[in-house]
């Protein structure tokens, strides 16, 4: 969820508060004869109902978030072209002038895959620029000009991603700001014409006073209000690790939900607000943490339901985990029950922090192009409710 600065000031969803708005305004026609003494008219009637009607064509959070994962899914692919391309870079340096040359060094590749995008795309550039001045020494490489313009064009390309990103992310939180601010204007407007009712017929029509009754029993347009339990938390709550998504079986009476996340089980941040009962979280989650998921109506939130995401080692992991030159690539058998494979890989002179992914899907071969050098793969199965260990390759290729 976005960040916003000022709260909801109504405790159900935006859908509830357009109906009421509809409903409030053919009372108020209703009625205006008796709501005239405080100086309610038509036109006061027709400016509600056409804030009312403002507010309902306002664009949900849901498509932002779609942007927003969009520009990411776009920006990481454009993210990982660089890496890629850096890493091939390097192999040529090495094959040169060998790993531990000072031109090597100055690539300054060490810990790439902890770099932030703001040190990975300042270090292309530099990268750029020292392979640009070694372009006749790297010829017997197979390095060519066109292969540094593309080069070249994957970091602008990169920069122009992650710009789009940030855009999108600044939208989404200017979008969710202005359709807080609006909603409030809208209920504090439907508050003060219901405070006016229910001041005209609290002892003149009990009828019509429960029409003005914002949360209640009765006439009370909002449901749940008036001394009914709270509302249930969700049940099933779980993490489907194959599809990376977050979980949680709908429940009766509930208008949203709230996902949130947490490293310590104290702080609590928010992933997801909204009428779903699934949150696609993109990336694995990291091997422990805290989710927990509320309901929400009109009377508030339920208790959270907690789950506690570790990495649950409940498949066999993959056999026969073959390199293949002929494909080039990567082949295992398949594993009973696991409804995906996650295949990662690093320079053998690199650490385990070093792992890059490389594949995540359901095949069993894998095509992957062969860089001269020394090498480990490593893959793993996955289902919904766990994974398996990791089953190792050391491989060479030119070596």
């Amino acid at each position: 969820m976005a960040n916003v600065n000022n709260p909801r000031k109504y405790n159900f969803s935006d859908a509830e508060l357009c109906m009421f708005t509809t409903n409030l305004c053919t009372t108020m026609a209703r009625d205006l004869d008796d709501l005239s003494f405080f100086g309610i008219n038509e036109d006061k009637i027709d400016e509600l109902r056409a804030l009312g009607n403002d507010f309902e064509v306002f664009q949900p959070d849901d498509s932002y978030i779609g942007d927003v994962m969009i520009a990411t899914q776009y920006k990481n692919e454009k993210m990982e072209l660089v890496k890629e391309t850096i890493r091939n870079m390097a192999m040529r340096v090495a094959m040169k002038w060998g790993e531990n040359s000072g031109q090597y060094r100055k690539l300054g590749l060490s810990g790439m895959n902890n770099f932030n995008e703001d040190k990975l795309l300042v270090q292309a550039r530099s990268i750029y620029g020292n392979i640009s001045q070694w372009l006749f020494d790297l010829e017997s490489t197979g390095l060519t000009q066109d292969m540094l313009d593309d080069f070249e064009n994957a970091n602008n390309d990169f920069e122009d991603a992650r710009d789009a990103q940030n855009t999108a992310i600044n939208t989404r939180d200017n979008m969710t700001e202005l359709r807080i601010q609006k909603g409030n204007e809208l209920y504090a407007l439907v508050a003060t014409y219901c405070d006016i009712g229910k001041r005209v017929y609290f002892t003149k029509s009990p009828a019509k006073y429960d029409d003005y009754l914002i949360y209640g029993t009765g006439g009370g347009r909002i449901s749940g209000g008036g001394g009914s339990s709270q509302i249930s938390a969700p049940t099933n709550f779980r993490y489907d690790f194959a599809e990376r998504t977050v979980k949680w079986n709908s429940v009766s009476g509930a208008t949203s939900y709230k996902l949130e996340i947490s490293d310590d089980n104290t702080v609590w941040d928010v992933m997801y607000d909204g009428e779903n009962t699934e949150f696609f979280t993109g990336e694995m989650l990291p091997e422990h943490k805290y989710l927990r998921v509320r309901s929400r109506n009109s009377q508030g939130m339920s208790v959270p339901a907690l789950y506690n995401v570790v990495y649950n080692y409940i498949l066999n992991g993959p056999t026969n985990l073959t390199h293949n030159p002929a494909l080039p690539g990567f082949t295992w058998d398949a594993v009973t029950n696991a409804t995906a494979y996650e295949v990662q890989l690093r320079l053998a002179s690199a650490t385990d922090f070093d792992y890059n992914l490389i594949y995540f899907g359901n095949d069993t071969t894998l095509l992957h192009g062969d860089p001269v050098g020394s090498y480990y793969v490593r893959v793993r199965s996955v289902s919904a409710t766990g994974i398996s260990g990791w089953m190792l390759l050391a491989y060479s290729v030119g070596v």
